[in-house]
């Protein structure tokens, strides 16, 4: 098989037509193949046909076949991570004492004391608007014969 060329002398690069030799731009299309753009198409597709080149001979060479996947290959770590795994459970809470009354009452007193001797200004809420439609106010009529 013989492969294609992308930077053919014989070719024109626009249209693959047959080119005679020599020739200052292409008898087919008229693209003007002597002009600066020209000469630099034709080493760009000379560049072209070395990289592919290259790119054969890399693919005609075995490969090294991937190692087979085992525990370690299916989750690498990364160098100097730690290797422990977090768990999607909340950690144990040490167990609380039930309060008895007297505590709760004296604990609630506190917070009721900090709040009314706190420097921040307390301010209570707008009560919410009730749903239901605007009601807009009818329009004066226009006095008739005017």
């Amino acid at each position: 098989m013989r492969s294609m060329r992308y930077a053919d002398p014989d070719l024109c690069p626009d249209c693959r037509a047959v080119l005679p030799p020599r020739v200052d731009s292409c008898p087919a299309c008229g693209l003007r193949l002597r002009h600066r753009i020209g000469v630099e198409l034709f080493t760009t597709l000379r560049r072209a046909d070395d990289l592919l080149a290259e790119l054969r001979a890399v693919s005609t060479t075995p490969q090294t076949p991937p190692p087979p996947p085992g525990p370690a290959a299916a989750m690498p770590a990364l160098a100097g991570a730690p290797t422990a795994t977090r768990s999607s459970a909340p950690a144990p809470q040490a167990p609380q004492k039930p309060r008895t009354s007297q505590q709760a009452q004296t604990s609630q007193q506190a917070q009721t004391s900090q709040q009314a001797h706190s420097p921040v200004s307390r301010t209570t809420p707008a009560p919410p608007t009730p749903p239901g439609p605007a009601v807009i106010p009818p329009m004066p009529s226009m006095p008739s014969g005017a």
